[in-house]
């Protein structure tokens, strides 16, 4: 399946507001640091709205990977599987796994946050659109440990489930955070 995805910086004015009120609450923390670090970033201060459709991975360097700390329940719920404590490249399909794996690269060369609008062209039918909304987060040396992850669904995304081959609860029809 062809996925698009569009990199843009981080605009609160611009992107869904859930995901705004998360972006916010990450600028707010940073302070007059580039990035907040991880002893301040408390997931249970994001939106409770927010929380089940997030993850953050720990960044294991030499050699790179990113492995989960936290996955969002509701991200569990659609992606059928569990992974905590497992590699992003372990992600189904495998497709999936190659993305966020170059956006989590993405965020870690530019030690800066990324907006993703996604798209995923299914014809005839309309598109699946989604945004992703990645922030590092980094230790007292300023070196990225972790990056957080909220996906907020557009038009269509109760359609995503099935390519995890699982099924949408009905109120997915246009979750837009």
């Amino acid at each position: 399946m062809k996925i698009t995805a569009t990199l843009q910086q981080p605009n609160v004015e611009t992107m869904p507001p859930l995901m705004g009120e998360v972006y916010a609450y990450w600028q707010r923390i940073c302070g007059d640091h580039h990035m907040p670090q991880w002893t301040n970033f408390h997931l249970d201060e994001l939106p409770p709205k927010a929380l089940p459709w997030c993850t953050v991975v720990d960044i294991k360097y030499d050699p790179l990977d990113y492995i989960y700390r936290f996955y969002g329940t509701l991200r569990r719920e659609m992606q059928g599987a569990e992974y905590t404590g497992l590699s992003v490249k372990t992600i189904q399909p495998p497709s999936f796994a190659e993305k966020a794996c170059k956006e989590l690269d993405y965020v870690l060369e530019r030690k800066a946050s990324v907006h993703i609008v996604t798209s995923s062209p299914q014809p005839p039918a309309s598109p699946i659109v989604y945004d992703i909304l990645r922030v590092p987060i980094c230790n007292k040396e300023q070196v990225i440990t972790q990056i957080l992850t909220l996906v907020v669904g557009g038009p269509n995304f109760s359609r995503l489930y099935e390519m995890y081959g699982t099924q949408a609860p009905l109120y997915l029809d246009n979750f837009d955070g």
